[in-house]
């Protein structure tokens, strides 16, 4: 129970950073489908129940689990890959298990308009075969990684021997607890539609910063190659390396 205390308080912090409801779920899926029956139940009932009564939301409340009275067989349309039972078009959250269900993932986030068109040959480009590589400046450790290999953000943070889930970017080896980074501090996300990295803060308790600039609530920032990515006080250079493969693209 307190595992499903702990993500119920992560996805409430995410919402109220502006993160569509299925991109925060799509952050939290692996602790979530980690739990046992029961509690996966119960936090995809609170977390109705939340969206429900969170009138102030502008995203569309997301559908979830229904009561153990109103559980009714929905009509068929996606299969839960853990119980195998059918579930209607859109949920996220299984009626049964409470599992996440898989499926394709839409491009949920606002865009800033000023960054919508990147050209081809621009320092904001990434393409399918390209790294990205964030150097730690104060211990020169570089994190190469590959965003477009995932369907769902990456999370860069620091890992901790207590709480339901762990970054897929784990700081700690540079010192980021001491420099204020939190254990889910930013998530990146690729967007193959216009070939390019998006920053968005997970509501870190120091802040994120790009080249200078704090990331804002509601705020999706496209990341290029050079940037100096700040989170709390931790420098991190953003480097893009490309093969000839993407150059070419």
């Amino acid at each position: 129970m307190a595992d499903t205390q702990k993500l119920l308080a992560l996805y409430t912090r995410m919402r109220n950073q502006g993160m569509d409801a299925r991109a925060a779920l799509d952050v939290l899926h692996e602790a979530i489908d980690a739990l046992n029956e029961d509690d996966r139940l119960a936090l995809a009932q609170r977390i109705r129940q939340q969206e429900r009564t969170d009138g102030a939301n502008q995203t569309r409340p997301i559908r979830s689990i229904p009561s153990s009275a109103e559980k009714t067989e929905p009509d068929a349309r996606v299969m839960c890959p853990h119980c195998g039972k059918p579930n209607q078009t859109g949920e996220v959250l299984c009626f049964s298990c409470g599992g996440f269900l898989s499926g394709p993932q839409p491009d949920i986030q606002t865009r800033i308009l000023t960054q919508a068109e990147p050209a081809s040959d621009g320092d904001d480009f990434f393409g399918a075969d390209s790294v990205l590589i964030l150097t730690a400046r104060n211990t020169q450790k570089a994190y190469e990684i590959h965003p477009q290999a995932s369907t769902r953000e990456l999370v860069i943070g620091r890992r901790t021997n207590s709480g339901p889930m762990s970054p897929d970017i784990d700081l700690s080896d540079s010192d980021g607890n001491r420099l204020g980074v939190s254990r889910l501090h930013l998530s990146i996300r690729y967007d193959s539609q216009y070939h390019t990295l998006t920053a968005f803060d997970l509501g870190s308790a120091n802040g994120t910063f790009v080249n200078g600039q704090r990331l804002h609530p509601h705020e999706v920032r496209v990341l290029r190659h050079s940037d100096e990515l700040r989170l709390g006080n931790m420098l991190l250079t953003v480097t893009f390396r490309h093969n000839a493969m993407s150059e070419q693209a």
